[in-house]
């Protein structure tokens, strides 16, 4: 009996650390999919000198902001995922 609590405490920690790994899977295909977006986004607006990209990480969303600044306003346009 002692024997099967071991396994079902080992089988509970593989079901962990796979639950891990999948999260930290997931947060690398987010990075990748972000790196991608900036490069197209870049690419797309031939950046000038009047306009500014900025990246915003938090934990839950991936924000890329285009900021044009004619004089003294600026927009913004923020994309998040």
């Amino acid at each position: 009996m002692q024997q099967w609590f071991q396994l079902v405490q080992q089988k509970n920690a593989l079901v962990r650390y796979e639950s891990e790994l999948v999260i930290f899977a997931r947060e690398l295909e987010l990075e990748d999919r972000q790196s991608r977006l900036q490069q197209e986004l870049r690419e797309r607006m031939a950046v000038d000198g009047n306009t500014h990209l900025y990246t915003c990480l938090s934990p839950v969303h991936l924000c890329v902001c285009v900021c044009v600044l004619p004089t003294h306003l600026s927009t913004c346009v923020c994309v998040c995922v």
